[in-house]
């Protein structure tokens, strides 16, 4: 028994270690200095979706000025397939959905503000959106004041649960919620 532990503790760091390197090389990048960019037309990923090029010669101009090049311009969903982008419906409607392959992260160089690349962004007519990136954070410990009256996270023993494991920053998961609205009966 004493073995089989030994080897549990060496084979539970390798997943500790792993997200610990991940986190330190995300952490390096300096996500205050990039942009979202939705580009309608103007800039293409690679095939490998790693990668982008500028295919208009008037973006590259403008980019030029702020001494952007594809090097500075990223997929912001590398693994998105274009396919992705209709979905089948349970009664076999067909839906589009947002092609993530056209957002990409502009690192915007120190030489210039983010606010000037983003005003330019914003205002081209090949450019859906521009908006500053952001970093997502999440409590581990319920922040809504109301926590007390949720009967059902009590009766599955959710508490519990997260006494044991609280997640790995490498899931993301989002409540949207909005409320009731009660004159009308419905979710918003």
């Amino acid at each position: 028994m004493k073995k089989l532990n030994q080897t549990h503790h060496r084979a539970s760091l390798i997943p500790l270690l792993l997200m610990l390197t991940i986190g330190l090389a995300h952490a390096q990048r300096d996500i205050s200095r990039e942009i979202v960019v939705y580009f309608k037309s103007g800039v293409q990923r690679s095939f490998d979706g790693i990668s982008s090029r500028i295919t208009s010669s008037e973006l590259a101009t403008e980019l030029a000025r702020f001494q952007l090049d594809s090097s500075a311009i990223e997929p912001a969903f590398p693994k998105f397939k274009e396919a992705d982008t209709l979905k089948t419906l349970v009664d076999g409607r067909l839906v589009g959905q947002a092609n993530f392959t056209k957002i990409f992260k502009v690192t915007v160089p120190n030489s210039f503000t983010v606010d000037e690349v983003l005003k330019t962004m914003k205002n081209r007519k090949d450019v859906l959106f521009a908006e500053r990136n952001g970093r997502v954070t999440f409590d581990s410990d319920p922040t809504d004041i109301y926590f007390g009256y949720q009967w059902n996270l009590k009766k599955i023993k959710a508490p519990e649960a997260w006494e044991i494991f609280s997640g790995t920053s490498n899931t993301k998961i989002a409540i949207i919620d909005t409320g009731v609205d009660t004159l009308r009966g419905s979710a918003d």
